[in-house]
């Protein structure tokens, strides 16, 4: 959940930044400050997507890192309080950012023009998955449901199989398996 989601988020992010750059031809943050006051439209799918980055709740990205911090502080709460500092630092950047391209000076933006009908066609499907997917995941775990359960199963016989097998006869079998990189190749 966690990897498309990011992928639908970071791809919006990325896709903004190519907008500003078609208009300022810069990349720079001290060159983009102040877009929201001039383009709107720009701003609003900004904040979308950089709430979702964030993990907001009722975003795509929230559910996927809610499982991942559940899983986490249930089996090794350290590894789940060390992982916080990191989820606040991540915020305050994104929030800065937000602030900075929102209501930044100076302003270059007074003269671009706002999202064109080619943007908008671009940005509204992520949109909408950002928001149907924080709101009711469910359709998108249930199509995820299967291939886990095949996974997390096959994860367990070979986690059973190792326990069972001293550590020396565990790596000769890991290395006889066709998929392992401890394979000899035969010629």
């Amino acid at each position: 959940m966690v990897m498309l989601n990011h992928g639908i988020t970071t791809g919006a992010l990325f896709m903004l930044v190519g907008c500003i750059y078609e208009r300022s031809h810069s990349r720079q943050i001290k060159d983009n400050l102040g877009l929201g006051k001039y383009l709107p439209a720009y701003r609003g799918f900004f904040g979308l997507f950089a709430l979702s980055s964030l993990g907001f709740p009722g975003t795509n990205s929230f559910v996927g890192e809610l499982l991942v911090l559940i899983g986490v502080f249930s089996d090794k709460p350290w590894i789940g309080a060390a992982v916080v500092p990191g989820v606040l630092l991540g915020a305050a950047y994104m929030l800065r950012l937000g602030q900075k391209l929102a209501w930044g000076s100076p302003a270059r933006a007074a003269n671009w023009p706002d999202l064109n009908f080619r943007e908008w066609g671009y940005f509204i499907p992520l949109a909408i998955l950002v928001i149907y997917i924080g709101l009711s995941p469910g359709l998108t775990l249930k199509a995820m449901d299967p291939t886990l359960n095949r996974v997390l199963k096959e994860s367990h016989s070979r986690i059973a199989i190792s326990e069972r097998m001293p550590s020396e006869t565990a790596l000769t079998v890991a290395a006889d398996s066709p998929s392992s990189p401890l394979a000899t190749r035969k010629r």
